[in-house]
């Protein structure tokens, strides 16, 4: 979660124009954009490291459903950096959701 919080925060700055008000995190890896070369690996590992720290949480806690809850941002993650919000919205809203509603409460409980 703290690597996420780092790279959006870099590309917030990088962004030309970029309002926190006005902008969502979802344009900053939007195709086209400046910052979509940069976020997009950098997102794409954050969430390949999630999932596979839910993996390693569950074999060394046996835990299923603390796996499961870390399992789910890291995927919708991952959905929503492989279909950037201009390509796939739908594909991109459910990944995002995955990612930032279950995400606390991973973070949290773990």
């Amino acid at each position: 979660g703290l690597g996420f919080l780092l790279v959006i925060t870099v590309l917030e700055a990088i962004y030309p124009g970029y309002s926190v008000h006005g902008n969502t995190i979802s344009d900053l890896l939007a195709i086209g954009t400046t910052t979509s070369l940069i976020g997009e690996p950098l997102i794409f590992v954050v969430a390949i490291s999630w999932i596979a720290g839910a993996y390693f949480l569950f074999r060394s806690t046996g835990k299923r459903g603390l796996m499961v809850l870390n399992l789910l941002p890291g995927t919708g993650l991952l959905l929503a950096v492989l279909s950037p919000e201009n390509v796939s919205v739908a594909i991109h809203s459910v990944g995002a959701i995955m990612a930032f509603i279950p995400g606390p409460f991973a973070a949290i409980l773990s």
